[in-house]
């Protein structure tokens, strides 16, 4: 996994690059396009063909897209925790009260309800629950 410093890195070396599109000529050229009938020379492979597809594919305007898709999973991953870690503090505040537990997150919390069920067992139990009315509202 890179770090964020790298993918900064990768990016400031993507936008100080000869833009492109890049092109592979001949078995070993890769060349971009740098106006209306002139090109630059970015790399002469002397491996095989495929060295210089690869090449030519991870262009700078490639390389960029990847960051920024790199980016947009970031954030949303981000924004998914945060909805877990409030699903969790709410489910178990919920087994809490249930439980009949003193303190919860340093609040004083009354006894509602008093069970005999493992809260293993009812974590489990709200699970379920509020994934089979997740199932019922995709299928609705």
């Amino acid at each position: 996994m890179l770090t964020p410093d790298q993918l900064a890195d990768l990016r400031a070396a993507a936008e100080a690059a000869t833009p492109g599109p890049w092109t592979q000529r001949g078995i070993a050229l890769i060349e971009a396009k740098t106006g209306e009938l002139s090109r630059a020379s970015i790399a002469e492979v002397f491996h095989a063909a495929e060295d210089a597809d690869y090449i030519a594919a991870a262009n700078p305007a490639a390389v960029l897209a990847l960051l920024t898709h790199i980016d947009a999973q970031a954030a949303r991953i981000a924004e998914l925790e945060r909805d877990a870690a409030r699903y969790y503090l709410i489910r178990d505040w919920l087994v809490a009260q249930q439980k009949g537990f003193v303190h919860y997150i340093g609040v004083a919390v009354s006894e509602v309800l008093a069970t005999d069920m493992p809260t293993e067992q009812m974590l489990n139990e709200i699970d379920a629950a509020i994934d089979a009315a997740m199932e019922q509202q995709c299928t609705s």
